[in-house]
């Protein structure tokens, strides 16, 4: 194994450590009580951690794995049972993961990529049928922020600003004459 994926592979071990620090002792009610703003449970963002980052990134994108392509689907989504499952779960995944990234080629291409689909009712052989196809698909475009601010009705002034004209650098723009010359 190369000092690289060493280190890399030490890395993720001290951050999962981490969570599984944070989340130790913790009993159901704690797990699964809504505690984030976002109205999360710790539970939920393990299943988060599990789906999203365990099993698609580092076990079906970095290792192409067929377990983990099978098991796709979207973490924020994923149902949660019981806290303790979601421990456990995490727990599982990390080892499998450790088995896929030691033998995938870190410097290749993504062994693996979703099949792109323009709707989720389209799913391939490869994609997780529980999945809804939310996970990938990107969200829509919004038109640009109006530079005076929510307003859209109301457009920005062009030239003059507080009664005066305005140029950047303080210079006044020439006049055209009759003729339509530069004065």
């Amino acid at each position: 194994m190369s000092s690289e994926r060493a280190g890399l592979l030490a890395h993720l071990d001290t951050e999962r450590d981490h969570v599984l620090a944070a989340v130790a002792g913790l009993g159901e009610d704690d797990l699964t009580r809504t505690v984030m703003p976002s109205g999360w449970s710790i539970a939920q963002m393990l299943n988060h951690l599990t789906y999203d980052v365990e099993i698609f990134w580092a076990g079906a994108i970095v290792g192409g794995d067929t377990e983990c392509i099978g098991l796709v689907q979207d973490g924020w989504k994923a149902q949660v049972t019981t806290g303790a499952a979601a421990v456990e779960q995490y727990r599982r995944r990390r080892g499998r993961r450790d088995a896929v990234l030691a033998e995938a080629d870190l410097d290749a291409s993504p062994a693996w990529w979703p099949p792109r689909r323009s709707s989720p009712s389209r799913a391939s052989p490869t994609h997780a049928p529980a999945c809804s196809g939310s996970c990938w698909r990107r969200p829509p475009r919004r038109p640009p922020r109006h530079r005076r601010g929510a307003d859209r009705r109301s457009p920005a002034p062009r030239g003059r600003v507080g009664g005066s004209l305005h140029r950047p650098g303080g210079s006044r723009p020439r006049s055209r004459g009759r003729q339509g010359q530069l004065s």
